[in-house]
This record gives structure tokens, sequence and C-alpha cells, in this order.
């Protein structure tokens, strides 16, 4: 067994705080209620009155952002919203090269970006992706990193990049039997190519998974 095997099983079965603080994280970061997330950032920000640790600190800037975009929108004139958004953003654009964290990161800020921008640095996005194909515990994250890329330029009726990152999502989706991303994806490459029929499979499948009321309010 390698250093790295024995540490990762060690910190699985006898977590430290930290990692508790983590592990609570990527289990509960998708969770739409946010008496979960409110408690883990409470957790986070007592953890760093006692220790200077910057994986935490980003965690504790991503629950801030995620939480604040839940409860009032990603147009928030908020003071601290703003800086922490823009924080989150000057860390990551000095980075040649994002990894996981960088792409969590990545991900709570999204929907901050202007569309001009965001053109801007989709390349340095879908770049840093490819090189990650082979590595199958980030297939879950790039799944959803398109899927929102796709969903921001559909908002913006920029049909041919939303074709193209939908049409990525969907190949992924179906790799990873992520039925209802595959749904999602279905029902939102259906509307950019205004095919009802498209629209229609994807929403059987999101009925199938009980996930058809994402679309209730559209």
């Amino acid at each position: 067994m390698s250093l790295e095997e024995f540490e990762y099983i060690y910190n699985v079965y006898q977590p430290n705080e930290r990692q508790k603080l983590l592990n609570i994280a990527n289990n509960n970061l998708s969770i739409t209620d946010n008496t979960k997330l409110l408690s883990l950032k409470q957790q986070c920000q007592e953890y760093l009155q006692t220790h200077h640790d910057i994986p935490i600190q980003q965690l504790l800037d991503r629950l801030t952002v995620t939480i604040h975009v839940r409860e009032f929108g990603g147009e928030s004139k908020d003071t601290t919203f703003q800086e922490t958004t823009q924080k989150i953003w000057h860390y990551l654009e000095k980075q040649n090269t994002w990894y996981q964290n960088d792409f969590k990161l990545l991900l709570t800020i999204l929907y901050h970006f202007p569309l001009e921008t965001l053109k801007t640095i989709t390349p340095k996005i879908l770049t840093n992706l490819v090189k990650y194909t082979n590595l199958y515990n980030i297939k879950p994250l790039q799944l959803t990193l398109l899927t929102n890329l796709a969903s921001i330029y559909l908002d913006n009726r920029q049909t041919k990049e939303c074709e193209t990152f939908y049409l990525e999502a969907l190949k992924l989706a179906k790799e990873l039997k992520r039925y209802d991303l595959l749904g999602i994806a279905q029902v939102r490459l259906g509307i950019c190519r205004d095919d009802n029929s498209l629209i229609d499979k994807g929403m059987s499948l999101l009925h199938l998974t009980e996930e058809e009321k994402i679309f209730e309010s559209t």
C-alpha cells in the first residue's frame, strides 16, 4: 500500500476536523436546502478562527456565494457577495492551470460573468478540462460545468455554443449514467434546436427520475 493510499483510507475512516468539513462539503453542496450549508458555513468560520487553512477558506467563500445566490439571486449588489465573488476570480485568473478545487470555485461564480467575459475564458476552461479526460472522479464536476456553461449560452441565445456544450454534456451524462442530467440536457438542447421531440424525450426521462419539477417554472 502506497503512502497516498494509506492517507486516503485514513482520512475516510478517521477524518480529522478539517477533513470532516471537506467531506461534508463534497456531500452537501448540491443540496437545495440551505440548512446544512449554513451549518457547514458556521463550522468553517469556527475552524478558521484557530487555523490558517486556504482550502477551508476557499470552501467558506464558495459557501458564502452559493448560499447568497440561492437566497437572493446572482444579481445581488450585496457588498460581501460582490467582494467574495471578486476574491474568487482574482485567485483563479492568476492560475495557469486549474485543478479540481479550482473548478469548484469557478462553478460557484460562473453565472457572475458578463457574456463577453465568459466567452474569453471559455477556451481556458475547455483546455483545462481536457487534461482530466481520463480521470473518472472529476467527470461529474466536468458534467456540471458543461451543463452550466451550456445553460448560460442558452439564456443568452448563443445557439452554436449552447449546442456544442449540451452535446458534450449528453455524452458524459450517458457515460456516468446520470439520467437526471441527461434529461435536463435533452430538454435544453431541444429548446436550443427548437426540437419538440427532443424536449418531450428529455421530459419523459425527468419524469422517470422524478426531476420534472426543474422545469415547472419555465
